[in-house]
């Protein structure tokens, strides 16, 4: 039976069907209930001010049952799913949109007191033997005839009084206004009625175009995984993202999650492509990162770490097994195909230091002081060097220490400006001599030329070794000059 707040209205305002709805237009008016998924939208071009129509919303919110926890939507498609018990069966009906519980275990009704059962095929009977009348409350009458008992309203008002009004409660009976056009319906504890007008999707948040979904207005931010986003975003992602059927990402940090199965190239290099960020997997090289048409690097993860750059690409960097490449494949630890720059800024604590195996100060720069050492890493010139030094792959002789080492090499054919040159040459073989090559292309030799044979000039037919004559002083000297010529030392007219 039905509860009329106006007596008896006309039978086409009674709420007679399943999901009819009672609100106002000029005069109380019946509102039948919408096609399945339809929410109840707020629209002043309607004769009572509200419609049933479509929305991106919840299928359902909260369902609570006394003594159990309540079931939540997690999204808007989540799915509400009924379990059937002992002596309980569910069945649907996807055409009719239908379910159906079945008693599959009941066999039998026991009466209670007042209460009388009779069984016939498929069905039980309750007759009331015990009830015999019904007492009316305040503002209510009741009309007792045989078999049937009426009920009539016979105080309570309606509060409604506008086109699109609802009749709710707070602590008592009370109206809610309609709201603006295109508002939706919503539960809100906060306020007194439990429930409010909100904007809906067709003003703000998502848009559903057929074929996308997309924010409706520009102003519009997604948030996943929070009640709120930070501002000036307009994706917020609390947790992990999957795309594709990557394997699974821990839980214990932000991760996104690629499918590794197959790809396709999207272009990077593309000059119309703008700036952009692009993410993309395949097998070898797993990700790329696109920073615009003229610079991006790709990631390599089952062999190397490469980065390129331009439009042709570029290797910039390798990182391998073997070490990192700058310009190229590594061939070493540290491989470098190009020009290196040390402290372009001029730092004067940005010391180079290159350390051996023994010796920490194998090579030094020291940046404060504007000089190199080798073996030291307290240069007191330009180029210091603590140790011997080699002109050429020869090794210093035994306890040799601060010592120049010449090997052989060839002799300069011209000579420098304002230069003199110094080289390694045998003066004979077995007898190696540091030969000095001056401005003018003289060669200068410093060796030792063992015992010198004194011999007679031109003047004497005879030497005598005992001779203190002048004559014989001269013809030792002559000969003197004549070997000191020949070895390029001297020049005798």
């Amino acid at each position: 039976m039905a509860l009329l707040p106006w007596g008896s209205p006309p039978a086409n305002l009674r709420v007679t069907t399943k999901g009819d709805l009672l609100t106002f237009s000029t005069t109380p008016v019946r509102l039948a209930v919408g096609s399945n998924d339809q929410v109840l939208i707020a629209d002043s071009s309607t004769a009572s001010g509200i419609k049933w129509g479509s929305a991106a919303l919840l299928s359902f919110t909260t369902i609570a049952v006394s003594g159990q926890s309540d079931v939540v939507a997690d999204s808007a498609t989540d799915t509400l799913t009924l379990a059937g018990s002992t002596g309980l069966t569910i069945t649907t009906n996807a055409t009719t949109d239908t379910i159906t519980f079945t008693n599959s275990g009941v066999t039998s009704a026991i009466a209670g007191t007042g209460i009388s059962v009779s069984s016939a095929t498929g069905a039980v009977t309750y007759t009331n033997t015990g009830v015999t009348s019904i007492v009316a409350g305040s503002g209510i009458t009741i009309n007792q005839a045989t078999g049937a008992v009426t009920i009539t309203n016979a105080g309570l008002s309606s509060p409604l009084s506008t086109k699109g009004d609802l009749w709710t409660w707070t602590t008592t009976n009370a109206r809610l206004a309609v709201g603006t056009d295109g508002q939706l319906l919503s539960s809100d504890s906060t306020a007194s009625t439990g429930l409010k007008w909100i904007a809906s999707p067709a003003n703000s948040g998502w848009t559903d175009d057929g074929g996308t979904v997309r924010l409706t207005t520009a102003a519009d931010a997604a948030v996943i995984g929070a009640d709120t986003g930070v501002a000036g975003f307009k994706l917020d992602v609390k947790g992990l993202i999957r795309v594709g059927t990557g394997p699974d990402a821990s839980t214990s940090r932000s991760t996104i999650v690629f499918n590794v199965g197959g790809w396709s190239d999207p272009a990077v290099n593309a000059d119309a492509n703008g700036d952009k960020i692009i993410f993309y997997s395949q097998p070898t090289y797993k990700v790329a990162w696109g920073m615009n048409s003229s610079a991006h690097f790709w990631f390599q993860t089952n062999t190397a770490y490469l980065w390129y750059t331009g439009s042709t690409p570029d290797l910039i960097a390798r990182l391998d097994t073997t070490g990192l490449g700058l310009g190229g494949t590594p061939g070493a630890k540290l491989d470098v195909r190009g020009d290196v720059i040390i402290n372009e800024d001029g730092s004067a604590t940005a010391d180079v230091r290159i350390e051996g195996d023994t010796d920490i100060n194998n090579f030094f720069s020291d940046a404060s002081a504007d000089m190199i050492g080798i073996g030291t890493n307290a240069p007191a010139n330009k180029f210091s060097v603590v140790g011997n030094i080699g002109l050429g792959n020869t090794a210093a002789g035994t306890s040799a220490t601060r010592t120049l080492v010449g090997a052989n090499g060839t002799a300069p054919s011209t000579s420098p400006t304002d230069a003199f040159q110094l080289y390694a040459a045998d003066i004979a073989a077995g007898n190696s001599a540091p030969h000095f090559r001056t401005e003018n292309g003289t060669i200068i030799k410093l060796h030792n030329p063992g015992t010198i044979t004194v011999t007679n000039g031109t003047t004497d037919a005879t030497y005598d070794a005992n001779a203190t004559s002048l004559d014989e002083l001269a013809d030792i000297i002559y000969t003197i000059l004549g070997y000191l010529n020949t070895i390029n030392i001297v020049t005798r007219a």
